[in-house]
């Protein structure tokens, strides 16, 4: 029963049972899509810019989504990622062996919001990637497949994009505002792979650096800078 697990993720609901189910879904969905996915294609190259803590648990859940991404990637798209540190010390990520110069490609350590860390993105850094990714850490990738994400990013090629990943508890539904939320059937009775929105969200936003320029001009905006709210307006409008 395919609605099953559709209707247990799309409300937030998290077992291992509807983990299973629904990567079976996606990779069903890979596998009819292939066909006509262009075949072409290079490897995309991702910079993915978070702000985490110092903890034990925001380290535990970083490692765990970015092993899921390796994990779901067979087409050896490259992340590489810009890291601002918000708390006091930096320690225990910089104590991992995958915190390296090669992988790590600018990081921090400041009380900032997530504005003002992304205004600080190296603009030579972002243009030597396909896309930038302002990712939170409060998200989990237990129902996040990479695969059938960069089959949206390679075939309709948004300027915009966020994938509807479900945060890490219980009864929180996926992404929202209400726009954006992941929905288990279209008005056709389908699973939508991907639909259009007039709008994203401040979480999990990936933009294609063609952009960059702009946003930067935006972000220079002093009021852009302070607050987490409505941060989507500065690449929506």
């Amino acid at each position: 029963d395919l609605d099953y697990p559709l209707r247990g993720v799309v409300a937030g609901h998290v077992s291992e049972d509807l983990v299973q189910g629904f990567a079976k879904i996606q990779k069903t969905l890979v596998q009819d899509l292939y066909a006509t996915w262009p075949k072409g294609t290079r490897p995309l190259r991702i910079l993915i810019a978070t702000s985490v803590g110092d903890t034990q648990e925001e380290l535990d859940r970083y490692e765990a989504n970015m092993n899921k991404l390796i994990s779901t990637n067979p087409v050896n798209d490259t992340f590489s990622l810009a890291i601002v540190h918000t708390g006091s010390n930096d320690t225990l990520f910089k104590s991992r062996p995958w915190y390296t110069p090669n992988i790590v490609l600018q990081s921090g350590k400041a009380p900032l919001c997530k504005g003002e860390a992304w205004a600080l993105l190296d603009p030579k850094i972002v243009k030597a990637h396909d896309f930038v990714w302002l990712l939170d850490n409060d998200f989990s990738f237990d129902y996040f497949d990479w695969h059938a994400y960069r089959m949206v990013l390679s075939t309709l090629r948004p300027l915009v994009s966020q994938p509807a990943i479900a945060r890490g508890h219980p009864a929180d539904p996926a992404i929202t505002p209400e726009d954006v939320t992941m929905v288990s059937r279209g008005s056709n009775g389908y699973f939508p792979l991907a639909y259009e929105s007039a709008e994203t969200d401040g979480e999990a936003t990936l933009i294609s650096t063609v952009l960059w320029d702009s946003m930067r001009a935006r972000l220079a905006q002093p009021n852009a800078l302070k607050s987490s709210y409505c941060t989507h307006e500065i690449w929506d409008s």
